[in-house]
């Protein structure tokens, strides 16, 4: 399978909104650990990066159904991946931010209304966002 068709995995997965992290995880652990051990993540990538390490990985042998590598890469986007606030839809914010669609809108409206965010003091100002969650999370947020 190719790198796009494992991106548009992903969006649809995360547009499917649905939310069984302990099934994403398993599907990960089976397909992912089938080949090497799973605690082996250690840098934090985008979505179109892990779109490609997936890609890559089904093309030298991982073995998984369609859903199996939906699963991957929602587990993926909820745990390793990093977001560019000023470039990236609702959709690839709002499971790395560990939101919900409507509060990553939110986010998507507040920077069409005032501008790029420069800094992750301007992005705690969007109404309805937890300061205390994007200080969890702020390694994986990106200004450009």
């Amino acid at each position: 399978m190719g790198r796009l068709l494992y991106l548009g995995i992903a969006l649809a997965c995360v547009a499917a909104a649905q939310d069984d992290p302990a099934g994403d995880k398993a599907a990960f652990q089976k397909v992912c650990g089938a080949c090497h051990s799973t605690t082996m993540i250690a840098d934090l990538k985008t979505e179109e990066e892990w779109a490609d390490t997936v890609a890559n990985m089904s093309s030298v042998g991982a073995k998984g159904t369609e859903e199996e590598f939906s699963r991957v890469m929602r587990y993926l986007s909820r745990n390793f991946t990093t977001v560019n606030v000023n470039t990236a839809s609702a959709e690839q914010i709002a499971p790395v931010l560990g939101i919900a669609v409507n509060a990553a809108q939110a986010v998507v409206d507040y920077r069409a209304a005032h501008g790029e965010f420069k800094t992750l003091a301007d992005l705690k100002k969007v109404p309805g966002l937890s300061a205390s969650a994007l200080d969890a999370r702020q390694e994986r947020i990106a200004f450009r």
